[in-house]
């Protein structure tokens, strides 16, 4: 099995005014599509506290994922732009379905959010730019046995001797992978 980390990076876009008020709806950000690991993401502010924010990074389509570490930032407004909130994990974090999040429930309080708005809030548009970095660690089989490493990490029903066993008696390849597959669907819902 080898394993490589990529770093993917995006910006999203809110409103100053629907940042700041007090709301049970989530603000959602556009969905951004990560062509190297074949998932999308999306961010969401929880606005429900009335003295914290929280953003949280949500796992749209492609799980199973493992982040290896991830950062939420908003970048001000100045020549040359500086990160402010600064919010980094930099533990392992799985994502084992589609929609799960993880993130910071407290991202910022409300009042550094009304003390700093001069300078994350864009003067003309009277939007904040969040940022999202986030490293996504890739596993790639080598052989056949890493395939079934993988399906055995996940589906812990079977031995990876049992799935080797199944294999070697089963002439049906294709066949048989697809059943694994759909029992470590199943389990994952």
């Amino acid at each position: 099995m080898t394993s490589t980390i990529e770093c993917l990076e995006f910006n999203c876009w809110f409103n100053y005014k629907q940042l700041k008020k007090i709301e049970k709806e989530c603000l959602y950000s556009p969905l951004f599509y990560s062509s190297i690991n074949n998932t999308t993401w999306r961010l969401q502010v929880d606005r429900l506290h009335p003295t914290v924010l929280g953003i949280y990074l949500t796992l749209i389509d492609g799980a199973p994922c493992t982040l290896c570490s991830y950062k939420l930032s908003m970048i001000t407004n100045t020549k040359p732009s500086l990160l402010i909130f600064i919010n980094k994990c930099t533990q392992q974090r799985i994502f084992p379905s589609n929609g799960f999040s993880w993130g910071f429930e407290n991202f910022c309080t409300r009042r550094e959010l009304k003390d700093e708005r001069h300078l994350i809030c864009d003067p003309k548009t009277k939007l904040i730019n969040v940022r999202c970095t986030i490293s996504i660690e890739i596993l790639t089989p080598n052989n056949i046995t890493d395939d079934h490493h993988l399906a055995t990490d996940l589906f812990h029903t079977r031995s990876l001797e049992l799935w080797i066993e199944f294999l070697k008696r089963n002439n049906d390849l294709p066949e048989l992978t697809n059943r694994v597959n759909r029992e470590i669907e199943n389990n994952l819902k």
